[in-house]
């Protein structure tokens, strides 16, 4: 006899289905649809995890780029670095702290500090050069130089080789200083 025709089977079934085995069933399926939530759930918090560290490598990338076209000018221009170039690096190192290790953020803001100060060894030799040239030029002329211009002068005359030494002497630990952060950039850039 098939098992589908047979009555005691059919029996037993709707038996076991009487008001109490149908609150079984139901608390069996509702537990089940609980546990296939709970997956969904936890999936849906990992993808956002992922997404998150995405959207922050982006910010890292962007600074990272920042800070990449401010160490390849410095080492390509030297002592002749343009400061409009060095100061795109300004707003990614302000915000750098949200994105990166406090280590790695403060040692960018240490390196653009750095480049500020050459940029202010720049100002004060080409300020000097323009007294300098200034001063010859009145000298050529026979023009009148009063004791204070003369003072001036001669002050920054023998203040321009020291600046120009100092400037040319920061570029090599800029750029010593730059490749330990780029190393250091490179370790925390990668994605996991």
């Amino acid at each position: 006899m098939n098992p589908i025709e047979d009555p005691t089977l059919w029996q037993k079934l709707l038996t076991a289905l009487a008001p109490d085995g149908w609150a079984n069933v139901i608390a069996i399926f509702a537990f089940c649809v609980s546990c296939l939530s709970a997956w969904f759930a936890w999936r849906s918090a990992l993808s956002a995890k992922k997404a998150n560290l995405i959207a922050i490598h982006e910010y890292q990338l962007n600074l990272y780029d920042a800070f990449n076209d401010a160490y390849d000018h410095i080492r390509k221009n030297g002592t002749n670095s343009n400061h409009e170039e060095l100061k795109k690096l300004s707003h990614p190192v302000k915000t750098s702290g949200l994105y990166v290790t406090k280590r790695l953020s403060k040692r960018l803001a240490l390196f653009y500090l750095e480049c500020e100060k050459l940029q202010t060894l720049k100002n004060e030799i080409n300020r000097a050069n323009s007294l300098c040239n200034e001063c010859d030029r009145r000298i050529a002329d026979q023009a009148y130089i009063s004791t204070e211009e003369n003072e001036e002068y001669n002050a920054a005359f023998k203040l321009l080789p020291q600046l120009r030494q100092m400037h040319e002497s920061a570029i090599p630990s800029l750029i010593y200083m730059a490749d330990s952060i780029h190393k250091e950039f490179i370790k925390e850039l990668r994605v996991t």
